[in-house]
């Protein structure tokens, strides 16, 4: 009886530990898409020469130091 609990303690172990690993992967996953979509819309703007303006370069700016950090 007590082997059988042994193992399934470790089993739920490493269950929880896999589940970690895997919601790290996916906020990682998310993370770098809203990273792309925050600079495919910067870029739209400062192509754009209506809308280039100070704070669509400031954007980008601070897009490039998020980068950097990660």
């Amino acid at each position: 009886m007590e082997k059988k609990y042994k193992i399934l303690k470790t089993q739920v172990y490493s269950f929880l530990s896999d589940k970690k690993i895997i919601s790290y992967n996916q906020q990682k996953r998310e993370k770098n898409q809203t990273l792309y979509n925050q600079k495919r819309k910067i870029k739209k703007k400062i192509k754009n020469q209506k809308t280039q303006d100070a704070s669509a370069v400031l954007l980008w700016k601070k897009y490039m130091l998020s980068k950097n950090l990660t």
